[in-house]
């Protein structure tokens, strides 16, 4: 049995203490891959409680995303999904401010049907952006939705 299967077969059974030990064997690729195969092909929550356990350890801009990212694709049919997702992207850009991309990110909860950033903090996010990257699609797709002039 290859570790990759090993350690997805611990996380699986709650057996998080030990899966973190292999970690230092794998790849981050290799993990974000088996949680996401956790969470989109097998719908377990058990890959965001396993992302949870490491944040606890060490909390990273790395992990945040990567909870943001599981709970945005696999989750977002479980009610406070995206709220829970928004909270670890904020997290992540406390982490590192200077990061646009976090910041870029944001904007994505301005679009969706929950729309659980409302349109004036979108507009405040998106014209800090461009401050930075004056051609930032995101950014500037968020002011036209919202028909805000820059």
């Amino acid at each position: 049995m290859s570790v990759k299967n090993i350690l997805k077969q611990l996380i699986v059974q709650g057996e998080f203490l030990l899966a973190h030990e292999l970690l230092a064997k794998i790849d981050k690729i290799i993990l974000e891959e088996i949680l996401f195969e956790l969470g989109c092909d097998e719908q377990s929550l058990c890959a965001y409680s396993f992302i949870c356990f490491l944040l606890l350890k060490r909390e990273t801009v790395e992990l945040h995303s990567l909870a943001s990212g599981i709970l945005n694709i696999a989750f977002c049919h479980l009610g406070g999904a995206y709220q829970t997702s928004l909270y670890h992207s904020k997290k992540a850009i406390e982490l590192s401010p200077d990061d646009f991309l976090l910041k870029e990110a944001l904007l994505f909860f301005n679009i969706i049907p929950e729309k659980i950033i409302n349109d004036e903090e979108a507009n405040k996010i998106a014209f800090e952006i461009l401050q930075k990257i004056p051609t930032n699609a995101a950014a500037l797709d968020i002011l036209q939705r919202n028909r805000c002039e820059r």
